[in-house]
């Protein structure tokens, strides 16, 4: 995973999840050791939005999500190539 514009909040998976059920297929927990040693539930602090090895066309099927790389991630990467 490259890029910190793939990271999102707990509340924010839950407002992208309630406004379109189907973006759980693109958005997965984003456990670390300290999410393991300090939280009971280990529950993640952290998620992560992943298009797996998807066509861009495909991802875009996910508009409020896809967004969100656009906006966070794209701009780094052309700044960065």
């Amino acid at each position: 995973m490259l890029g910190k514009g793939f990271i999102l909040s707990p509340d924010q998976v839950r407002g992208l999840i309630e406004r379109d059920p189907r973006n759980k297929d693109v958005l997965f927990p984003y456990l670390n050791g300290e999410d393991l040693n300090s939280r009971p539930d280990c529950s993640a602090s952290r998620w992560v939005i992943n298009f797996h090895d998807w066509s861009e066309e495909r991802a875009r099927s996910y508009p409020e999500v896809f967004a969100i790389v656009e906006r966070l991630v794209k701009p780094e990467r052309l700044k960065n190539n």
